[in-house]
This record gives structure tokens, C-alpha cells and sequence, in this order.
């Protein structure tokens, strides 16, 4: 059956688009006259982008475009999509943290405004609650389908043509059921989004019918009734287009059989569009076609008022009866090739950079981690010591899109640390440690919220004025005390005995981290204070899968015999800086960075448990949480090794527990190990074990070789 086909011509001076129907063989003629004319006179710069028209182009064109329009029948301004900043962002979280590389169709909606503005385009909006559609839409609310692809191959071997009959309405055209107009009009969506440089390929389509050959103008006169029966249109506030109107007013849709179309309207707004003021609706076409499927109705009248209520013009169409087999086809696509909407214009470098890290981190639990709770990583740091491993240690971190890191250390930058201490240049020489720490966090991470504290970390057997020592405390202290993870990173045994015993007073979980020549140690805290409690050295620990509670584990300095000491005046030149091989620390702090992400990730979070052998890969979302990581770059091993609290710990043990109930009890406990390092050991009963070890070797009866006589 010869039809008739949608004729397109296109005008850049008003930058609308008008699709005119007109019998095939004059659309096809005039269509190839206005082309040859528009790209002879267009330079073209890319199949990706607009036409660009020459000043001297545009009146030549405008009269053409005049000049076809007024030969041609009907007029139709097609309707574009407009989608607002939040529907890219809330599009953005959801691909990442719900759809993943699901591709299913997702169902959205947009809002239609009420009627057309002078001078602006009508446009179908979309926003962040588009991709939440309710189950009841509102009075101007359109649906639509958005259908995602994962690589923009694939939206590009789209087949349009088929694609856009499979999303048009023809379901409810072909068998009835719509009820209203906008049961007819919906949209779609497809698209690539890169995320990553926030770049967006689109394809928008607006289904519409290609109307038959048969349906007809009629020719129409106005009359004194017609106009007194306009006139008696009155429109609610939020009134729906289009209105069935009669002179009993509004009817429904149902009842649009029954009506006289010689005595009733449909009554559409106007777009004002000022190039094509005679333009009708989009939505036009489909609703002649579904009319036309109901065998009562063989014609309408179609008015078309603007937002003044007056008449703009009258359309009377002869509708056909259409056979059962009519072919229905559709089309309404925007352009032919995805246009590339980029955003990266709308955010600065910083908020980019912010988006990035936190895309990897989603990509990650997309991937590979299903389970991984990002929210978890928003917690505050304290690194103890800016030296090489708080340098490496902080950068790993930030990996983890971690963003609040504080640094203590009292030192300078000296001249041989920006070759070892990964965060320092020569220009940070002579800058405190912490400080040129925290400011080169913020130059790699603007965002990020890095701060120092130039503190001296006070250690047993270095005395001082006991006013500044206590100072340096109680500060010490309030850092502890407002973050929420610890991390130990000096250079020295003592200077670690502080911090491990602040951490136990406020409950913090701690990670050590310390270096030998060509090995290291990675080490988590037990948990809390370890007052009055049954000593966990006794329990019955047999089997060698059994797992120790987090609050039960060591600390540093439990396998220690001695209280910690000065062990850095009177060092020798090779004893006065640290010596290690030059990759260990890199290896220690990625260590030490993956058991903090497993601690944090663990159910228990830092009270994971650890087993007393062989670590359990299956621990937790990220694996493992064992207590210790010691490994020997010499033999290129590693083992995992757990080891209880022990009863006379300088550190953990009752006895030091005990003594941090109250400010004044940590004063004085600190005050005693500064100045007198050897009463610790009496404090937590080392002295005691030392005694008791003695008065057992003196009770021990010696044989020798002479000793024949028998007992």
C-alpha cells in the first residue's frame, strides 16, 4: 500500500526541527533540493557535530525553509529531551552501586510542561527523580524507557530502525487499552556513559506514527458556533492536554465515540514556535491513528489555542478505517549517530580527582567486591611518625579513599629524606616533618583533609621538664582521642610505648609497623584495657586452628623481657639512622595499609579475631586478619604468626592497665617510666618473673661427673 512518509527539513537559524507529511515522490524531490542546498552552503566539520551555517547562508535558507513550509500540509514540531544535572549524577550512582553491566531497559519518566513558553523550546525534562518513576504519574508526567549499554560498540551497532519499533506504543495503539493522550507519547533513552571522564553518547527518540496515505484534511470552514464553543473553554489550573471538549464541557476519552465531531473539539495548546506557528503537537499523529482503529469515529476536529485562550487554527481530519493487517511503522529518532554530551566542563579539577577515586573504589566493589562497604573507609587517621614509612604508608591510604590523615612528628626534613621519604622534595628541607607531610598529601589529593601536629612523642628513659612532658601528653592524648584508627611509625622501640598504651586507654585499634635490615613487622594491638581480667595467657589453647579474640591479642612489647629504655643516645653514625634495604619499607607499608582495609571491612571490624595458625584467607570481605606479617627478604618468605597478651606486658599487661583509669594515673605512670624506666618493670611484674626466674635456677641441683654415689 503506498503511503505517505514524514518529510524532514531542518532550519539551524531557529535551531528547531519541523517534519512536514506530503505524498512521497514531492517530499523525496524537495527534501533532496533543501539538503543540496543546506550542505553546499554548510561547512562540515564532523559527523559528530551540528552544521555549521556561514552569516551570508542564513536569510537564503530561512526563505527556502518559509517557502516550503507554506506548500506543505501539515506541520509537527518534534519534541526534544532536556536533561537536568542531578538526572547525570543520580544516572552515575546508580550504574555504579545498583545496574552494574546489567543492561536490562530501566523505566523513567519525564515532565511535560503545560503548555508551550513564547520563544523557548518545548521540551520533555528529565531529573534526578526521572529514574525513580512513581506507579501513578503525575498530570504532566510522561513515560519512557532508558536502555544502558556497557560499551559504546554496542550502541553503536543499535539497529534504529528496529529499535524504535520495539519502544514505541504500539501495544496500546493496535488493541485499545489506552485511555488518555499521554497513554500514547513516550520517549527513550540510549545511551554509553564513560564514567570516567563523565563523557555520555545519547540517542533520544520520540516514537511517532508514519501515517497512511488515507487519512485526509477535510476542507473546514469556521463557524459563529465554533467560536462561542472555544470560547467556552475554560482550563483548570493544571489542566492535561489534550481536552475533549464539548458544549457540556470536558469529556473523557471513553466517550470520544459517542461525541458529534461536528459539535466538539480537541483542544491543544499552541507550541509558539515563532518560525512554524502552525506546528502542531507531536503526539498528534499517534492519537489520529489509535482513533482511527475505532470504527465509530470518522472524523476530528483539532484546535489549537495559545496560553491567551486565543484560536491559532483548526485542523478537520477524515479518519480511514483501517484494515486489520495495516502495517504500523515508527520513527522519531534525534539525530542518526549518539551525540556526545561531555560534563567534565561543569567540575573543576579537584571535585574531578574526588569523583575519580571514589569511581575506582565503586569499580572495585562493582567488579570484584561485592560486598565491600566504602562507607566504612570514612574515618580519621593518626599516623604516628612522618618519616619513610608514614610517607608510604599515607599514600597507600589514600587509595583506599581515605581522607582525613594527621601526622605527629616532631622532626625536620633533613637533607638525605626526600630520596627515601616518598611525600618530600629538596624545596621541604629544613619544614617540619608533619607539616611537609600533611601539605604534600594535599598537593597529590586536594581534597583530601591532611593536618600536623609538630609533637614530641614523649619515651620511657628520656627525661625532661615533667610541665613539658606532661603537655606533650595530654595533647598527644586528645589526638588519640578524636580519631579513630592508629598507625605506629617511629623509628625507635620506646618511642612506641606511649602511643600503645594511649591507644589501649581510648580503645583505638593500632598497626605497627617496624623495619630491620632486610626484614619487617606488621602488627595489630590488642584491644582495651586489660584490667581485672582473667589473663588470657592461661586459656586452653590446644588447637592450633583455634582463633584469639581481637581484644586478646599482643601488642608490641609482650615478648619483651625488659621495660622499653633509651636506646638512642650514644649511637654510633650506622646507628643513627634507620638501615634497611631500600624496598622493604614500600613492602611493610602495603602491608600494613591491606590489613587495615581487611580489619576495617571484617564484621567485628578490629576485634576480628585471629587464628593461632595458618590465617583463615576467608576471615572476612577482603580475606585474612591475622595479628602479626613478618617477612625476610633474604629468603623472600613470610609468616603469620599469633601471640597472646602476656601477664607482665610493659605495655598491655594489668599491671600498666591498671595505672590509665584517670588523666592522673597516666600522668603518673608515664612521669615514673620517663625518669625511672626500671620501676615499668616492677609496675607490670617483669621484675618479678626475673626473681622468681632466679630463685628457680637456684633450686636446681647440679650433678658432675664425680656425683657416683646414688641418692
Amino acid at each position: 500500500m503506498k503511503q505517505r512518509v514524514w518529510a524532514h527539513a531542518v532550519t539551524h537559524t531557529a535551531t528547531k526541527q519541523v517534519c512536514h507529511m506530503i505524498s512521497i515522490d514531492f517530499a523525496t524531490t524537495l527534501r533532496e533540493l533543501f539538503w543540496t542546498l543546506y550542505i553546499s552552503l554548510c561547512p562540515l566539520s564532523s559527523f559528530s557535530t551540528p552544521l555549521a551555517l556561514s552569516d551570508a547562508s542564513i536569510p537564503f535558507l530561512s526563505f527556502l525553509f518559509q517557502f516550503l513550509s507554506r506548500i506543505m500540509v501539515l506541520q509537527f514540531l518534534p519534541l526534544k529531551i532536556s536533561c537536568d544535572l542531578s538526572f547525570w549524577s543520580e544516572l552515575n550512582r546508580l550504574k555504579l552501586e545498583e545496574w552494574k553491566l546489567d543492561e536490562s531497559p530501566r523505566p523513567i519518566v519525564a515532565t511535560l510542561p503545560p503548555d508551550a513558553r513564547s520563544k523557548t523550546t518545548y521540551f520533555l525534562i528529565l531529573d534526578h527523580s526521572s529514574l525513580h518513576p512513581p506507579e501513578e504519574l503525575a498530570y504532566n508526567q510522561v513515560r519512557g524507557t532508558l536502555h544502558l549499554y556497557n560499551t559504546l560498540a554496542e550502541l553503536e551497532d543499535v539497529d534504529l530502525h528496529q529499535k524504535i519499533q520495539e519502544l514505541a506504543p504500539s501495544d496500546v495503539i493496535l488493541n485499545g487499552t489506552w485511555q488518555t493522550p499521554k497513554d500514547l507519547l513516550t520517549f527513550s533513552l540510549i545511551m554509553y556513559a564513560d564514567l570516567k571522564y563523565f563523557n555520555y553518547h545519547v540517542l533520544t527518540a520520540v516514537p511517532s506514527i508514519i501515517l497512511p496515505q488515507s487519512f485526509k484534511l477535510k476542507k473546514y470552514t469556521f463557524t459563529d458556533a465554533d467560536g462561542a464553543l472555544l470560547d467556552s473553554f475554560k482550563p483548570k489550573p493544571r489542566q492535561e492536554f489534550p481536552v475533549l471538549w464539548t458544549k457540556d464541557g470536558e469529556k473523557s476519552f471513553d466517550e470520544i465515540g459517542l461525541l458529534n465531531p461536528e459539535k466538539s473539539f480537541l483542544i491543544y495548546h499552541s507550541l509558539e514556535d515563532d518560525f512554524n506557528p502552525d506546528a502542531m503537537h507531536w503526539q498528534v499523529p499517534n492519537l489520529l491513528f489509535a482513533l482511527a482503529w475505532n470504527p465509530t469515529i470518522k472524523s476530528i476536529r483539532i484546535a489549537t489555542i495559545d496560553r491567551n485562550l486565543k484560536l491559532v487554527n483548526v485542523k478537520h481530519f477524515k479518519l480511514p478505517t483501517l484494515p486489520a493487517d495495516e502495517n504500523v511503522v515508527f520513527y522519531g529518532w534525534s539525530q542518526k549517530v549518539p551525540q556526545l554530551y561531555s560534563l567534565t566542563e561543569f567540575f573543576d579539577r579537584n571535585q574531578l580527582m574526588s569523583i575519580s577515586v571514589d569511581l575506582n573504589l565503586k569499580l572495585t566493589r562493582w567488579r570484584m567486591v561485592p560486598n565491600l562497604e566504602l562507607d566504612k573507609f570514612n574515618i580519621k587517621v593518626l599516623i604516628i611518625g612522618a618519616g619513610t614509612l608514614g610517607c608510604n604508608l599515607a599514600r597507600g591510604l589514600m587509595g583506599w579513599g581515605l581522607k582525613n590523615i594527621t601526622f605527629v612528628d616532631c622532626g625536620k626534613v633533613s637533607v638525605s629524606n626526600p630520596v627515601r621519604q616518598s611525600l618530600f622534595i629538596a624545596d621541604d628541607i629544613g619544614k617540619p616533618k608533619a607539616q611537609a607531610a600533611a601539605e604534600a598529601l594535599k598537593r597529590i589529593y586536594p581534597t583530601i583533609n591532611s593536618q600536623s601536629a609538630a609533637l614530641k612523642v614523649v619515651m620511657p628513659g628520656h627525661p625532661a621538664d615533667d610541665e613539658e612532658v606532661l603537655r606533650d601528653v595530654d595533647a598527644l592524648d586528645q589526638l588519640f582521642s578524636s580519631h579513630d584508627f592508629i598507625f605506629l611509625c617511629t623509628d625507635s622501640r620506646e618511642s612506641r610505648w606511649l602511643p600503645t598504651i594511649l591507644a589501649l586507654k581510648h580503645g583505638k585499634p593500632v598497626i605497627n609497623i617496624a623495619l630491620g635490615f632486610d626484614s619487617f613487622l606488621v602488627m595489630r594491638h590488642g584491644l582495651g584495657l586489660n584490667v581485672g581480667q582473667v589473663n588470657p595467657a592461661t586459656a586452653d589453647y590446644k588447637d592450633k586452628l583455634a582463633e584469639i579474640p581481637g581484644d586478646q591479642l599482643g601488642c608490641y612489647f609482650c615478648l619483651d623481657v625488659t621495660a622499653p629504655g633509651d636506646s638512642t643516645t650514644n649511637r654510633t653514625l650506622d646507628q643513627q639512622c634507620t638501615i634497611s634495604r631500600s624496598g622493604l619499607s614500600f613492602t611493610a607499608c602495603g602491608f600494613a595499609v591491606e590489613l587495615f582495609a581487611s580489619l576495617v571491612q571484617h564484621r567485628q571490624g578490629p576485634y576480628a579475631p585471629a587464628r593461632l595458625t595458618n590465617t583463615d584467607e576467608n576471615a572476612g570481605t577482603l580475606g585474612g586478619t591475622p595479628h602479626q606479617i613478618r617477612g625476610f627478604l633474604r629468603s623472600y618468605s613470610m609468616i603469620a604468626p599469633t601471640t597472646l597478651r602476656s601477664s607482665v606486658c610493659s605495655a598491655c599487661g594489668p599491671g600498666i592497665c591498671s595505672k590509665l583509669t584517670s588523666q592522673e594515673q597516666l600522668h603518673n605512670v608515664v612521669l615514673t617510666a620517663v625518669n625511672d624506666p626500671g620501676k615499668l618493670e616492677v609496675i607490670c611484674g617483669i621484675s618479678k618473673l626475673q626473681q622468681d626466674a632466679e630463685n628457680m635456677e637456684d633450686d636446681i641441683l647440679t650433678f658432675g661427673d664425680s656425683d657416683t654415689e646414688s641418692v
